[in-house]
């Protein structure tokens, strides 16, 4: 009778982890690769650092070109752009580490978090096919 008490417990117990993981933030797993990957730059903000790191918070550069952030973070961008009306001319060096289902919980994770919550969830099939079409 003891050991049927102390699995239940230990189901019942191992069944609370997993829905309160589960359940908390959708967007976690974009959350810890930011943190990694982009954070030291663009800060944990997503603020970036005043005119020499862009912003990707409330960034129109993220909006206006929201189909080819996955090329972008793949492959690094060695161009001019403007930010929020602010030039940058840095270099940022691509996350090739990263597949389709790291970029989509990425891309998902800072739309959610500081641009448009409004935008739709991207899959990683989309993401595998937008990189099989990047420049």
């Amino acid at each position: 009778m003891n050991r049927l008490r102390y699995t239940f417990f230990t189901l019942g117990l191992f069944s609370l982890f997993y829905i309160q993981s589960c359940g908390d933030n959708p967007y976690q797993q974009g959350q810890v690769i930011y943190e990694y990957h982009c954070a030291n730059c663009h800060l944990s903000s997503g603020e970036g650092i005043g005119q020499l790191i862009p912003p990707l918070k409330n960034a129109d550069y993220m909006k206006e070109n929201w189909d080819q952030l996955a090329c972008i973070i793949s492959n690094g961008l060695q161009d001019t752009i403007v930010v929020n009306g602010v030039q940058y001319d840095g270099v940022m060096a691509g996350i090739k580490d990263l597949g389709p289902v790291e970029l989509s919980n990425l891309i998902n994770f800072m739309n959610h978090e500081w641009n448009n919550q409004e935008a739709a969830f991207i899959t990683a099939d989309e993401i595998k096919q937008i990189l099989e079409e990047c420049p």
